[in-house]
């Protein structure tokens, strides 16, 4: 038992003795003068510290660290501008994901509404048709108003020309009938080109729904003949 404590002893004396040699041992710094040649000393110059220098034990030569040489004002400005331009590229990186992640979650809710709207592609194919029907009408009512009015101008055109012809001026009540009807034709212009663009769009979305309604029900289709 005493021979034991005695090595234990022993061991971290010689530790502790290790320890101690280890932190009082010196240091070289090999680096190249002003010539060019390489030098070993105690001390680093200025100049040898920004071109670069090795640290080495001054017993074993051996090299403890390899000291690169100081950047240039290029190098800095280089290395900044790679730094801004990895952060941008994450800062995009970051935004693209978020993007992302959005878009997967309306997926996930677009899927979610066809399921839930539709049990059959039949039901999709009813409910365009009544939409479609629904534009059709609208446009029907709003060309007869075109027709309507447009003969309302050609009207009040020919008494204007009429009144004229006849020597008289036209009066302030049939000029304000002349301009109340063009803007009524141009507000009915401007409703069917916004019925045709609607009915345009219905048509694309009802293609895109159906497409992916029948990619839905074949899923399911194949998940139940699968269990």
């Amino acid at each position: 038992m005493k021979i034991n404590q005695l090595i234990t002893q022993a061991f971290f004396s010689a530790l502790l003795i290790t320890a101690s040699l280890s932190a009082n041992a010196g240091q070289l710094y090999r680096f190249q003068d002003e010539n060019g040649v390489i030098t070993m000393s105690k001390i680093l110059p200025p100049y040898a510290a920004q071109k670069g220098y090795d640290i080495l034990n001054d017993t074993s030569l051996r090299l403890i660290e390899k000291v690169a040489p100081a950047l240039t004002e290029a190098e800095i400005d280089e290395y900044n501008h790679q730094q801004a331009a990895q952060k941008e590229q994450q800062r995009l990186a970051e935004i693209e994901a978020k993007k992302e992640k959005e878009r997967r979650r309306q997926a996930i809710l677009y899927d979610n509404n066809l399921r839930a709207s539709y049990r059959s592609e039949e039901d999709l194919l009813k409910k365009r048709e009544t939409e479609l029907l629904y534009f059709q009408n609208q446009t029907d009512k709003t060309n007869a108003y075109l027709k309507k009015n447009n003969d309302k101008l050609h009207q009040f055109q020919q008494q204007a020309a009429e009144v004229e012809l006849g020597g008289r001026a036209v009066t302030g009540n049939l000029k304000k009938r002349l301009v109340a009807i063009k803007q009524e034709i141009h507000n009915n212009q401007t409703e069917l080109a916004r019925l045709t663009l609607e009915n345009e769009k219905t048509l694309k979305r009802y293609d895109q729904d159906l497409l992916r309604l029948k990619e839905l029900l074949g899923d399911e289709t194949n998940q139940a003949v699968a269990k």
